[in-house]
């Protein structure tokens, strides 16, 4: 690997097995209206509104991040909801629309309720893509907060394969 620094501009440029990470894709995306989640269900997190998207992999109808370079990506993803009630709140990453690995589960007592964790995943560069399920069981329907500083779906790819 080599790493070209400047002493005013910083790094320059990478060369090497380290520049596919450096240059990896990325993206952040947020829902643009408050959505509702039926209890007990695992409800995709309809994250419409595309902050960046580095390499353009990130559907904003399907919600799904297909990267197209194969490694290790840190996913992470947030919500809150706009009610108070007791309950639980689950956020999933599905990878390939089956669950992948429960990133965050937190419970409410009489508070808003919301959930903010990530996971890592690997992606083989062309047919697997990642997706945030939220499921919460307050008993009735739950609506979860629009924005980004309330819910957001997020990737990075941290190593290449």
């Amino acid at each position: 690997m080599t790493i070209t620094l400047d002493g005013t501009a910083g790094i320059t440029s990478v060369t090497g097995s380290a520049a596919t990470a450096v240059a990896g894709p990325a993206f952040s995306a947020t829902p643009s209206t408050n959505f509702t989640a039926l209890s007990s269900t695992d409800t995709v997190i309809p994250a419409n509104t595309v902050i960046f998207d580095t390499n353009s992999n990130y559907n904003n109808s399907t919600y799904r991040f297909t990267p197209t370079v194969a490694g290790y990506y840190q996913v992470s993803a947030g919500l809150s909801s706009t009610a108070t009630f007791t309950a639980f709140c689950a956020l999933k990453l599905y990878k390939n629309g089956s669950n992948y690995e429960q990133m965050a589960y937190s419970t409410s007592s009489s508070n808003y309720l919301g959930a903010y964790g990530s996971g890592l995943v690997y992606c083989n560069g062309s047919t697997d893509y990642i997706q945030v399920y939220v499921n919460q069981n307050s008993g009735s329907t739950a609506t979860f907060n629009s924005g980004n500083g309330n819910t957001y779906f997020q990737a990075i790819m941290i190593r290449g394969a």
